[in-house]
C-alpha cells in the first residue's frame, strides 16, 4: 500500500522496516541517545525538480528518506541523495537553505581526519522555530536530517 504526504514537495513511502534496529557505538548506553529507523522512502522534491535539480541518473530531485524515533521521543526526518558533482550538491544545499527561516551556522564540513569534504548548515525551518536541520554536503552526496530537537539532528548527523 503506497501512502502520499506534502513536505516542499512529494514523498512516496514505499518501505516500511518493522525491526528495532538502532544506531548506536559500541560504547555502553547510559544517557547516550539511540535512533530506530522506522520507516523508508523515497522523497521527490518537486520544486527543486522544477527549478533544474537532478541527482545523479534521474531526471528528477530523488531523494532517500529515513524517519527515526529517538529514546528521548523525537521523531528525526533523514534525507540524501547522490548529485551529478560536488557542485550540484551544493548549489541543492545553497537552495534549500534560501528557502528556509533562519541560518543558525554554516561552515565547512570535514571528514573524522579533519579533512575538508564539503559544506554544513544549520537553520531553522520556520518562523514557528519548531523545527530545525542540519544540511551537508559530502562530495556529490547531499544529507538533511529534520527535527524539532537540532541536538538531536546534530547526534544523528555523527552516526
Amino acid at each position: 500500500m503506497r501512502k502520499a504526504l506534502i513536505l516542499d514537495g512529494l514523498l512516496f513511502v514505499t518501505a516500511c522496516t518493522a525491526n528495532a534496529r538502532a544506531l548506536t557505538d559500541d560504547k555502553p548506553a547510559g544517557n547516550r541517545l539511540e535512533f530506530r529507523r522506522v520507516s523508508l522512502c523515497d522523497y521527490i522534491d518537486e520544486e527543486a525538480t522544477k527549478a533544474g535539480f537532478r541527482v545523479a541518473h534521474l531526471r528528477n530531485t530523488h531523494l532517500g528518506c529515513s524517519q527515526f524515533l529517538a529514546s528521548d521521543g523525537e521523531e528525526l526526518f533523514a534525507y540524501d541523495g547522490q548529485f551529478p558533482t560536488p557542485e550540484e550538491a551544493k548549489r541543492y544545499l545553497d537552495w534549500k537553505v534560501a528557502r528556509y527561516f533562519k541560518i543558525l551556522s554554516r561552515g565547512i564540513k570535514t571528514n573524522r581526519r579533519g579533512e575538508k569534504v564539503g559544506y554544513r548548515v544549520e537553520v531553522l525551518v520556520a518562523a514557528d522555530h519548531k523545527d530545525s536541520a542540519v544540511m551537508w554536503t559530502n562530495g556529490a552526496m547531499f544529507y538533511q536530517i529534520i527535527a524539532k530537537s537540532l541536538a538531536d539532528a546534530e547526534e544523528l548527523e555523527k552516526r
